[in-house]
């Protein structure tokens, strides 16, 4: 299974792995399905559901469309992108390498832990416990191969503070090396380990593809910052809408 969204347009489908971290079914809404076919979808269901949908920040008629019918916001999600080689002179991924098996389970517990800005954690209708395991069976498809190209890992004497998880996508074409999810520890935050993971991410895979890309949260300020600092710029947002039925 695998912790992305099914891609669709004009249907209400089910996303399987959410659907089993949140232990009760969770939907994926279509650009194209309007929100009184979400209410019927969902006043059809006995017992608890989760809706999700993306809108293009610029499509201000389906927002309140779906606002209307009970979907609300949690999230204004960021997509950045950096074009071009590396930049030459001296590393500033120290301390970054691939992950190994025994940093297993020190990284299940990052990531179980360190995250407040995910769409998750935004939004107040769902337990922290949800929101964590979301990030660290996400992070379980990696060190278990189920999932992308590339797991980085910031250490200290062995120790894992940070990691980053990196996929593979193309469009139109381009072929793109993406930031799947980064985390770091909540202890060590605020130490340049994010900077020294994303780093190491530019320097290894800048020549390996056309594009590179990453999306965050508009309330992640410090983690605009960053990729800003390291040559990304935006090139899309969108807004993210949950609606949780309950019978």
């Amino acid at each position: 299974m695998r912790p992305t969204a099914p891609r669709l347009s004009g249907e209400i489908v089910e996303d399987d792995w959410l659907s089993s971290v949140f232990r009760h079914p969770v939907f994926a809404i279509g650009e194209q399905v309007s929100g009184a076919a979400v209410l019927e979808h969902a006043g059809a269901r006995a017992g608890a559901a989760t809706y999700y949908a993306r809108v293009p920040s610029d499509d201000l008629g389906r927002l309140l469309e779906l606002v209307s019918t009970g979907l609300y916001v949690v999230d204004v999600n960021i997509t950045l992108s950096r074009l071009g080689p590396a930049p030459q002179g001296e590393s500033a991924s120290a301390g970054v390498g691939e992950f190994e098996e025994a940093d297993r389970d020190a990284l299940l517990d990052i990531a179980g832990t360190c995250f407040r800005y995910s769409r998750f954690h935004l939004d107040p209708a769902i337990p922290n416990e949800i929101a964590h395991a979301v990030k660290r069976e996400w992070i379980r498809s990696y060190v278990e191969g189920r999932r992308g190209v590339q797991l980085l890992v910031a250490r200290d004497r062995e120790r894992p503070l940070g990691f980053l998880a990196v996929a593979a996508s193309e469009l139109d074409g381009m072929h793109m090396r993406i930031i799947d999810l980064i985390g770091v520890a909540t202890e060590e935050q605020g130490r340049g380990i994010g900077r020294a993971l994303v780093s190491a991410f530019v320097e290894e895979n800048a020549g390996k593809c056309d594009e590179l890309r990453v999306g965050t949260q508009v309330a992640n300020v410090s983690s605009l910052r960053l990729y800003e600092a390291l040559g990304f710029s935006a090139v899309g947002s969108s807004y993210v809408l949950h609606l949780h039925a309950h019978r």
